[in-house]
């Protein structure tokens, strides 16, 4: 059973409950996102991992549109992926054709406390979520 947990302008937030899967479409086609809107999205991240205790994550990146700066990547390794990295243990990647955005996401990723997660990358969603389903 699938159940969406929240549609902003920014991200759709689904649940699959049945698999522990939480699936996060990012959506930043006109480029509108903030620094604050970006540690909402990853505030709200965080809120669902610890409230049902996925341990699988799809992060779908395509239409992400956002560079990282590192004052915000150590900001997600400390606030965000220190804790999710208790409770996620694989986290598959469907990365942007943006080389900059998709280098960001890999950084903040290979962080240090997101090295305690299997981490894979994927250019097909249909891929990433068959990846997951084996962890």
């Amino acid at each position: 059973m699938t159940k969406i947990l929240a549609n902003t302008d920014f991200a759709l937030h689904i649940a699959d409950f049945e698999n522990s899967l939480l699936e996060q479409h990012w959506s930043n086609k006109e480029e509108r996102m903030t620094e604050y809107d970006y540690k909402e999205e990853m505030k709200n991240y965080l809120k669902f991992v610890t409230t049902y205790k996925f341990r699988r994550a799809l992060i779908n990146t395509r239409d992400f549109n956002f560079i990282i700066k590192p004052d915000v990547q150590q900001w997600v390794d400390t606030k965000i992926a220190t804790e999710a990295s208790k409770i996620i243990h694989a986290i598959a990647f469907v990365i942007p054709t943006d080389a900059f955005a998709e280098a960001s996401i890999r950084q903040v990723m290979m962080e240090r406390n997101a090295m305690y997660v299997n981490i894979e990358f994927f250019d097909d969603l249909e891929q990433a979520r068959q990846w997951l389903l084996t962890k």
